[in-house]
């Protein structure tokens, strides 16, 4: 892999995220630019689930801040998902198009079971419809792709399973979230649901399953310890994960199906204020 010298990395200065929105999800949002100073795009009607990892101010919610901020607007879109943070999704979604479809907080987690459960009855739904000789839909403002984003995962199911156990007969709130999740990420591509899932490492566990993880096509890792690295991104990032265990905040390990294992500077959005300010004023709003 080609790039910078130890002391001279050209990821090195940051950049701000232009005030640019996608129309549709056919058009790529920006996820970066590259070692040698390619912008990188990626269109969300493409069928790749995202998972990012990082550690704590290492850039991966600066990230998912701008690129829903260049979806919002998209007619054929909705934003959809789980956070507990509240941050990510909730309130900067008040008054649009997105809300209904997200569940935030950790008040009431039987309500982020609920959201993923409606979700795969849309998933079915669709699946249900699908024309005779005909394999995927195509998204369109009358349906919509789903971004389900799931912000700090790991967090949602072990506040889901410190939940008192279900009755007889009752399935727990975890289980609800781990199998909506799971079928989301395996059947839901062709009919219009692509998952963002983000986490601190990419355990396992942490992401669902090994079945879960494997199905997580375009994937980014901020600076994380160099097992979590190799966990993500195989045995060909190895000679990486020394360097970028001290990798500067914005700076991530990118893999995608077509492309070759590369470093890229993600662009930065500016203060949390502002994310919440291009979500108010871009976002598709409430019919």
């Amino acid at each position: 892999m080609a790039g910078g010298s130890a002391d001279q990395d050209p990821l090195s200065e940051p950049f701000a995220l232009p005030r640019i929105t996608v129309q549709t999800c056919e058009d790529p949002v920006l996820l970066g630019r590259d070692e040698f100073g390619d912008a990188l795009g990626h269109a969300f009607a493409d069928a790749a689930h995202v998972a990012l990892q990082g550690q704590n101010g290492a850039g991966k919610s600066q990230f998912a801040y701008g690129l829903l901020a260049q979806l919002a607007a998209a007619d054929d879109v909705r934003i959809a998902g789980s956070d507990i943070t509240g941050l990510l999704l909730g309130r900067p979604y008040t008054g649009t198009a997105h809300r209904r479809w997200q569940a935030t907080g950790t008040a009431d987690l039987e309500e982020h079971a609920a959201l993923l459960e409606r979700l795969v009855s849309v998933m079915d739904e669709r699946l249900a419809a699908l024309p005779d000789r005909v394999d995927k839909i195509q998204p369109s403002p009358a349906v919509p792709l789903f971004v389900v984003v799931v912000e700090e995962f790991p967090g949602l199911l072990r506040a889901a399973g410190a939940m008192p156990k279900p009755g007889r007969g009752e399935r727990s709130v975890l289980d609800r979230i781990r199998a909506a999740n799971l079928r989301l990420l395996s059947e839901g591509r062709k009919v219009g649901f692509r998952v963002i899932t983000l986490a601190q490492r990419a355990e396992t566990e942490a992401m669902g399953g090994g079945y879960a993880r494997d199905q997580y096509a375009l994937r980014l890792s901020f600076r994380v310890p160099g097992d979590s690295l190799e966990m993500l991104h195989g045995p060909a990032v190895r000679e990486l994960a020394q360097r970028h265990a001290t990798a500067k905040p914005g700076v991530a390990v990118l893999s995608a199906p077509g492309r070759n294992l590369v470093r890229v500077r993600v662009p930065y959005l500016g203060a949390y204020a502002e994310y919440c300010d291009r979500i108010a004023t871009t976002a598709r709003k409430e019919p």
